[in-house]
């Protein structure tokens, strides 16, 4: 194996430097690595998890040709190509591979340390990062967040309103909240509450006896939110002649519904929360969902954290009876 510059070899001295990061790969690296910064690396990491210039500037809200320029540049500085144009797009190297594997490393290192910092900081509120579909935060978090902040001055709620599935072990959230429980990841998992999906209209859309009107309009989901058991069960019952809007949003979704556009599926904790609604003849939810929480263990130790978890098994325990869409709509 050839000896990297400036450091050891990986292979006889168990003090290598961390950053000697090609030691194991026999790479000779013509410039003093100690130079690197994680600045530099997180434009290679971003490329490596976001195989496309565009996706890797949107994850770190630059433009494109700034993640181009720092990478071509970090790839200057080691020496060698970290990506390769193939047909299939940009690929990894084996260096670039070497790279992205350190670079996870010190980001989870840069995360403990902020964790630790913010720990230690008591005249500042501390921040804890909720990622959950934006119906569940505008139609159920939303309306309890003030007591629990009124209880909890030092701690300061961001929720995140997006239908994507976050990953956590890239620090994209504190806590993440899905209505499908998780099958892979480090995450520990949670099941928060089960909920029922009942059809909605406007009053103008239902008969004296609650039911749809033949021929009413359906609100539906498009790509890439097509693939919701919501939208499976309007594909297998209503016609396609009826569907006269998508959308790719919940919150539009439900937005559409509640202006009277058409009838729609909503989960009952949202749709029984809007008195503009009825819960459509026979008024019974059509299907079941859960709610699962998942955190990651060195997440979880944070005291902010511990009580925002606290909170949300208390609330949704409380309310299991609106979830699932037992309570009476005057309620």
């Amino acid at each position: 194996m050839r000896e990297c510059p400036g450091s050891c070899s990986a292979a006889t001295n168990k003090f290598a430097k961390p950053h000697c990061i090609f030691a194991r790969c026999g790479y000779d690296l013509p410039m003093n690595v100690e130079k690197i910064s994680w600045d530099d690396l997180r434009y290679a990491l971003a490329l490596a998890r976001h195989p496309t210039m565009t996706a890797a500037a949107t994850a770190l809200h630059v433009h494109q040709s700034t993640v181009s320029r720092r990478v071509h540049a970090l790839e200057d500085q080691l020496g060698v190509k970290l990506f390769e144009l193939a047909e299939a797009g940009i690929v990894m190297t084996e260096p670039g591979r070497a790279i992205a594997r350190r670079a996870e490393k010190i980001e989870a290192l840069a995360s403990e340390l902020e964790n630790d910092i913010e720990v230690e900081r008591e005249d500042d509120r501390q921040s804890v990062r909720i990622s959950a579909v934006s119906t569940f935060i505008t139609g159920f978090l939303n309306h309890h967040a003030g007591a629990f902040l009124s209880e909890h001055p030092h701690i300061r709620l961001d929720f995140v309103g997006e239908e994507r599935n976050v990953v956590l072990e890239r620090r994209e959230a504190d806590i993440a909240i899905r209505h499908a429980q998780p099958t892979t990841g480090q995450a520990r998992t949670r099941k928060l509450a089960e909920h029922g999906t009942a059809i909605y209209a406007a009053p103008n859309l239902t008969d004296d006896n609650g039911n749809l009107l033949d021929g009413s309009p359906w609100v539906g989901f498009s790509r890439p939110l097509d693939y919701l058991p919501e939208q499976q069960w309007i594909d297998a019952h209503i016609p396609a002649k009826d569907i006269a809007i998508t959308f790719a949003s919940a919150a539009t979704y439900a937005n559409a519904v509640s202006e009277g556009i058409g009838a729609g599926l909503l989960s009952c904790m949202v749709g029984d929360k809007r008195p503009e609604l009825v819960r459509v003849a026979p008024g019974i939810p059509v299907m079941y969902r859960e709610s699962w929480l998942m955190v990651l263990d060195d997440t979880r130790r944070r005291p902010a954290v511990r009580s925002v978890i606290n909170w949300l098994t208390t609330i949704c325990r409380t309310h299991k009876d609106a979830f699932l869409g037992n309570v009476p709509v005057s309620d």
